[in-house]
């Protein structure tokens, strides 16, 4: 406190925080938010691989089906004849589970 008075008297703008001190503060931060970031990024990546993993082999999704009747690697009827296969596995494991 007497500090604080003693340099106010004398003109002099008070103290602050050192520049030292901010670096030993904002340092370890930066690095955990850059860590949390990395984390981040590879779970999202696990996720997606895992999702187009676990999608089988040869077995599409109705979305996966559509994007490849609009990109032109599968005709018009293709297309029917692979939604009517997807729409009947799914029926029959409605049929299993019930």
């Amino acid at each position: 406190m007497s500090r604080l008075l003693l340099s106010s008297v004398a003109g002099a703008p008070p103290a602050g925080p050192a520049e030292g001190d901010l670096t030993r503060v904002f340092l370890p931060l930066a690095i955990m938010a850059g860590l949390i970031v990395i984390a981040w990024l590879a779970l999202v990546t696990v996720r997606r691989l895992r999702s187009h993993d676990s999608s089988g082999g040869g077995t599409f999704s109705l979305e996966e089906l559509r994007r490849m009747k609009h990109d032109g690697t599968l005709s018009d009827d293709e297309f029917e004849s692979a939604r009517e296969a997807l729409s009947g596995q799914h029926l029959r494991g409605k049929d299993r589970q019930g």
